[in-house]
């Protein structure tokens, strides 16, 4: 046999194993895939995107056709105008003040928006998110920066007032923090984890400037802290973890009936399911109970791309939702010294838990007439609010 034909019989039979490793490794990935697939809805999920849809709101009763209306204004707010907005150094200044002005009837129109009881942002589940999504998120963010450098403004103004200029001025201080906590709640009403992030990041905005303006002042009563009800961090993530398995199985199905040109492998998708049922199930402990790390192959890319953020996102829970029992807490000793003329001895009411440890948040009376909240540990983990 010459050696011609001995490489053409040598290099075929080459090039069949290779064949043949790649249509096993293959099957074996697809295999996995479906056993998995199959433990994730064993234990309670589902992948169906009719699940998540929720119902049809009527354009007049719908806060995302509002806001919508309003997003398209925005584009003119140029990132100069946006960092003259953050900047936290220079309430009263000339420049911002104008701007403040100029987008004022933008302002009004998101506070009655905000004030619609639903919002139904018409995501599509059995799509992956949609960009003209993302960039609602994004100009929910900066409509709240507009109203967040206004609750500044108003703020600064106090030293002037008297008694009724500064009962005028809380009530527009108060109704702005309202709005801005408002919109997070509406973003919050999709179960996407990317809404959630951005839900999470205007209700620390509304707290932010809750706490700072009334640090150092009497507050009125509101019912600024009542909005968040029964609000549950933990619940929202889990749901934002399933809609995520959701919408990955959706793209996944679209790739395998040729509609993407990208190529994703049956491993890579078995090990993201894997990972987000587990997540789903650490996701049922208590927040202050630490979440495993998980560790990722290399050929699990989508698990790579995305699990690390989820990781991060997750761990900032236990705090978020403990700012939100600490506003719940100052609320209600206000409320109790209202009735009694004075604050209760520590030890007297009932405390939420701090989600950060596990352990009740304390206060303690100060000499100036007000109360420090205290939650965490120590160093970077300590939740302090001093309210004077």
């Amino acid at each position: 046999m010459s050696k011609f034909r001995k490489f053409i019989i040598y290099g075929s039979l080459a090039v069949f194993v290779l064949i043949l490793a790649a249509v096993t490794i293959v099957w074996m990935g697809h295999r996995e895939f479906l056993k998995q697939k199959a433990a994730y809805i064993a234990a309670g999920n589902t992948l169906d995107p009719i699940e998540f849809a929720p119902q049809p709101i009527p354009d007049d009763e719908n806060a995302a056709v509002a806001y919508e209306a309003v997003f398209w204004t925005l584009t003119e707010l140029t990132n100069d105008n946006q960092n003259l907005l953050n900047d936290v150094s220079i309430p009263g200044s000339t420049e911002r003040q104008e701007l403040l002005h100029q987008y004022t009837p933008v302002m009004d129109k998101i506070h009655a928006a905000s004030r619609t009881r639903k919002c139904n942002w018409n995501i599509d589940y059995a799509q992956p998110v949609s960009m003209w999504y993302q960039g609602y998120l994004g100009s929910m963010r900066q409509s709240a920066s507009l109203i967040r450098a206004r609750v500044d403004e108003g703020a600064n103004g106090y030293a002037g007032d008297n008694a009724t200029g500064r009962a005028d001025r809380d009530a527009m201080i108060l109704a702005d923090i309202e709005t801005i906590i408002r919109m997070g709640l509406h973003i919050g009403e999709n179960s996407t984890i990317n809404g959630q992030v951005a839900m999470d990041s205007l209700l620390e905005l509304g707290i932010e400037a809750y706490e700072e303006v009334y640090r150092d002042r009497p507050a009125p009563a509101n019912g600024v802290a009542t909005l968040f009800g029964s609000f549950d961090h933990r619940a929202r993530y889990r749901r934002g973890l399933q809609a995520e398995a959701v919408m990955w199985n959706q793209n996944w199905n679209s790739v395998e009936a040729g509609q993407n040109a990208t190529t994703i492998f049956s491993w890579d998708r078995a090990h993201y399911i894997q990972m987000l049922n587990e997540m789903v199930v650490t996701a049922k402990a208590p927040m202050y109970e630490s979440a495993p790390s998980f560790s990722v192959p290399w050929y699990a890319r989508t698990s790579d791309l995305i699990l690390p953020a989820i990781e991060r996102y997750e761990r900032l829970l236990a705090k978020r939702q403990t700012n939100i029992e600490m506003l719940e807490t100052a609320e209600q000793l206000r409320s109790y010294r209202d009735e009694h003329g004075s604050y209760p001895d520590p030890g007297v009411l009932d405390m939420p838990i701090d989600h950060t440890t596990g352990l009740a948040i304390g206060y303690t009376l100060t000499p100036a007439g007000g109360f420090i909240l205290t939650g965490g540990t120590s160093g970077k983990n300590l939740i302090e609010w001093n309210w004077n």
